[in-house]
């Protein structure tokens, strides 16, 4: 008898352990494999002496933008959203740092973005960009579209012009960040002549 309620003890131990461990495994958290990326600026060099002071209005975007998951194009018509690849910010945000400094690089103007407002002046003047497009495939082009207008100070008029830029990308997920933020910098630097050219 004693034989038998070791046996039952060793196969309940044992069963018992077996468990364990099987809920450890399951329970165990997984290791998160998620990648954060950044809009960055890419500052070009000084070619401008400071003439303005700018107010960059809220940038518009296009709803799929208005989320942390980077969103690319798929097969045909679908968009794809990445749960693993994620921007470490909201787009809008990063969009307009990275215009603001590249702007500012140049050395044209000093830019404030929203919700920083420039002094009253003579050479305040107001910026605002829409972005109807920033989108492409992993590995492929890029496009960014839209249309930015930038009001003169003094009531000298606007300046209205839409834009389309497309870049190459390549090596997946960084390639594609990489991309948006050289047609970011092209934008900019397309901002920042007319601004140049705007007193002359």
């Amino acid at each position: 008898m004693k034989i038998f309620k070791s046996a039952i003890f060793c196969v309940f131990a044992l069963s018992s352990a077996f468990l364990s461990g099987c809920l450890s495994d399951i329970l165990a958290p997984t290791a998160d494999t998620t990648v954060f990326y950044m809009v960055k600026a890419m500052p070009s060099e000084k070619k401008y002496e400071n003439r303005f002071w700018v107010n960059l209005q809220s940038i518009q975007i296009p709803q799929y933008m208005t989320r942390t998951q980077i969103v690319s194009c798929g097969q045909g018509d679908k968009l794809e959203i990445s749960e693993f690849d994620r921007w470490a910010e909201l787009p809008a945000n990063g969009i307009e740092r990275a215009i603001a400094v590249n702007i500012e690089s140049t050395g044209v103007a000093t830019v404030f973005a929203y919700p920083s407002v420039a002094p009253a002046s003579e050479k305040t003047c107001s910026l605002k960009i829409y972005l109807y497009e920033c989108l492409g495939k992993l590995d492929s082009d890029v496009v960014l579209a839209g249309k930015w207008q930038l009001d003169l100070p003094d009531k000298k008029g606007a300046t209205v012009k839409s834009f389309k830029f497309t870049v190459s990308a390549q090596n997946g997920y960084d390639g594609y960040v990489e991309a948006i933020n050289k047609l970011l910098a092209q934008l900019s630097a397309q901002i920042a002549d007319s601004l140049a050219g705007s007193n002359k």
